[in-house]
């Protein structure tokens, strides 16, 4: 063998290592999105029994199921019309998180984030949280705070 094919097949060893890396993070992702997803469909359809099912077992332990349905409620998760996006995942071995944007029913749109954890091979809810301002206000926020104009924010005389 020469030693151009020696280099040749070491550079296409490394991408196709890469390429089953990546693959596989991908692979993990999608189960977590899709739980995710899951999660919040259940939500939307006010199947709290099956919502509460996807919480990992020290929340549950932790929580009983009308406890969860009335901090679901009082989060106004039980308005939820739809998905949006699910956007800014991030994901690790065992735990990972996700940010998916939700309209709710009187058509505001809030972005909240999802903690998961893997439990017995699949992925289940440790966390909520939803902040305290729905979207918009969280959007004039962060324009404050970055000196963006105001242009589209409500004026007060």
């Amino acid at each position: 063998m020469s030693v151009l094919s020696m280099v040749l097949i070491g550079v296409l060893s490394i991408i196709g290592f890469c390429v089953l890396f990546f693959l596989s993070l991908y692979g993990f992702s999608f189960r977590m999105r899709r739980t995710s997803a899951t999660f919040i469909n259940h939500l939307i359809e006010h199947d709290w029994p099956a919502a509460y099912r996807l919480l990992a077992t020290p929340i549950q332990d932790q929580v009983n199921f009308e406890a969860f349905v009335k901090d679901m409620t009082r989060r106004n998760l039980d308005t939820i019309a739809g998905i949006d996006s699910m956007s800014n995942f991030s994901i690790g071995i065992s735990s990972g998180s996700i940010e998916p944007g939700l309209r709710l029913e009187d058509g505001i749109y809030r972005q909240i984030e999802l903690h998961l954890y893997k439990e017995s091979g699949a992925w289940k809810v440790i966390g909520i949280e939803t902040g305290s301002a729905p979207f918009p206000q969280n959007l004039m926020k962060r324009r404050v705070r970055s000196r963006e104009p105001l242009d589209d924010a409500p004026h007060v005389h």
